[in-house]
């Protein structure tokens, strides 16, 4: 049976972290460790973490989300790591199909079920999210998508092989390692029920209005960029090319025009081999976004 680390960021979050924290506790079967990695809160989720002498804490200032997140990897001893965000939780049992799944499949470098969304105090209904061939993970749900990251339970190993977190994305940092983990010929197998519920609220990382269209698609398009520049393989390129060609349009066709927006269109004209012309890439994404839509509603539960 594989050994499940659950790795928790917060910061300022005592409202909810208990519950959390909770949902980890209640699993029939135990993870053999929960790091919290607390950025210095301000507020009482420190008295309310040392209420569970079990948790392995780290407080001290931090960088920002995927910088706490890659301090909790960097710590865990188990062989799968669980993302747990400090206002979500995990649904009762998904430790025990996550173990059964690696085990019927002891090759699969992550699992992934289907997940909830709902405001945070669970009130009203969720809706329900995750279709096998979004958990198995395509291109087009890291580019545009949703990839559902806290639904993957991933091994320990592949973090090794692909590498952390990077800090140069804070806002598409989990995209930017989905797509590594991707490009790396790493697999996910399906799990056939939902483990994971994010909750909803003004405050969310996720859901919350933390993170404007224009700087996420501003970054969208350095990231593309950038990964472009280094890409080593004709795969790695051309899902890059795709990627930026779609923020940039994306750009246009909101109008989000920024800096990083005429940049890359600069760029994109002056570079024939390996920028791509965006109107094509664009189109093609544009497609593939809404032949999938119907996936991304889900269903209400």
């Amino acid at each position: 049976m594989v050994t499940i680390s659950v790795v928790t960021p917060t910061r300022d979050r005592g409202t909810f972290i208990e519950a959390a924290i909770d949902s980890v506790v209640g699993q029939s079967v135990p993870a053999c460790e929960h790091i919290v990695i607390d950025g210095a809160s301000r507020d009482d989720t420190v008295i309310r973490l040392q209420r569970y002498p079990h948790l392995r804490i780290v407080s001290e200032p931090d960088r920002g989300l995927y910088d706490a997140i890659n301090k909790g990897i960097a710590r865990a001893r188990g062989d799968v790591i669980c993302l747990l965000n400090s206002d979500d939780r995990l649904l009762p049992g998904a430790f025990e199909a996550v173990s059964e799944a690696f085990g019927r499949d002891p090759a699969a470098d992550a699992v992934c079920g289907r997940v909830r969304i709902g405001e945070v105090d669970a009130g009203g209904k969720d809706t329900e999210i995750g279709s096998p061939a979004m958990q198995r993970l395509r291109a087009g749900d890291v580019i545009s998508g949703l990839p559902i990251t806290n639904g993957r339970f991933i091994r320990r190993t592949a973090f090794e092989q692909v590498g952390p977190f990077e800090q140069a994305f804070p806002i598409l940092a989990d995209r930017d390692f989905l797509g590594r983990f991707l490009l790396a010929g790493l697999r996910t197998a399906s799990i056939d029920r939902a483990l994971y519920r994010y909750g909803s609220h003004q405050q969310s990382l996720s859901f919350g209005a933390a993170a404007g269209q224009v700087a996420y698609n501003s970054e969208a398009i350095r990231l593309a960029q950038a990964r472009l520049t280094r890409g080593t393989t004709d795969r790695a390129r051309g899902f890059y090319r795709r990627w930026l060609g779609w923020a940039i349009g994306y750009a246009l066709a909101r109008g989000l025009k920024d800096d990083a927006f005429a940049q890359a269109c600069e760029a994109s004209a002056g570079a024939r081999s390996e920028l791509p012309r965006w109107p094509a890439e664009f189109a093609a994404q544009a497609i593939w976004h809404l032949s999938t839509r119907a996936e991304r509603r889900g269903r209400p539960v």
